[in-house]
């Protein structure tokens, strides 16, 4: 035991610099920018955010829950609190559509390309852009053609699109000798509009 006593053993932590940002959007991820942690040991004391041998740990903070919540700095056994709040989705709208919005029958729905824009609660956040990948979608029927309106949707608020389904039944190609007839075929054996 005698050994141990040149120890400096981490006594506690604190933050001495909270994160630029307190506030959250509803599904931002948590940033820890401007997070300063110091930790107290048995002979002196110095920031450890970064130190790689008492590296802390974040937890607490949840991205898919609003409202405000304890975020928690864990260094070894020690740890210490501060407050960050989540704040709702007000609005979702979409920004730009899918690349494609004519849709062949029997073609699956593809979001690429689309955008949209989430409005937070009270403006305490500023918009994000939210891709299509977080993004849910509904209402798209691939056997039914004509126009359809799909519904995106970002943590419960919804904004609609709409797309066109081509009626393959409408569709007709004739054989014929000439190079344009077989250009016609190989496109309807590809599903392409003619």
């Amino acid at each position: 035991m005698a050994g141990l006593s040149g120890c400096n053993t981490l006594q506690t932590v604190e933050i001495s610099g909270k994160p630029a940002r307190i506030v959250y959007g509803l599904g931002q991820d948590f940033d820890t920018a401007g997070l300063v942690v110091m930790g107290h040991f048995k002979k002196d004391s110095r920031d450890i955010t970064n130190d790689p041998k008492n590296r802390p740990s974040i937890s607490g903070y949840n991205a898919a829950t609003p409202g405000v919540q304890t975020v928690m700095v864990t260094v070894k056994k020690q740890s210490t609190t501060f407050k960050v709040t989540v704040v709702p989705v007000e609005k979702l709208s979409i920004t730009v559509p899918p690349a494609t919005t004519v849709i062949m029958q029997g073609d699956d729905f593809s979001p690429t390309g689309l955008s949209a824009r989430a409005d937070f609660e009270n403006d305490a956040v500023p918009a994000e852009t939210i891709a299509a990948g977080r993004l849910t979608f509904s209402g798209y029927d691939k056997d039914k053609p004509g126009d359809q309106t799909i519904t995106a949707v970002y943590f419960g608020k919804q904004a609609d699109f709409t797309v066109r389904v081509a009626d393959l039944s409408a569709i007709s190609v004739t054989r014929s000798l000439n190079p344009a007839g077989l250009q016609a075929q190989k496109l309807k054996k590809m599903a392409l509009p003619i």
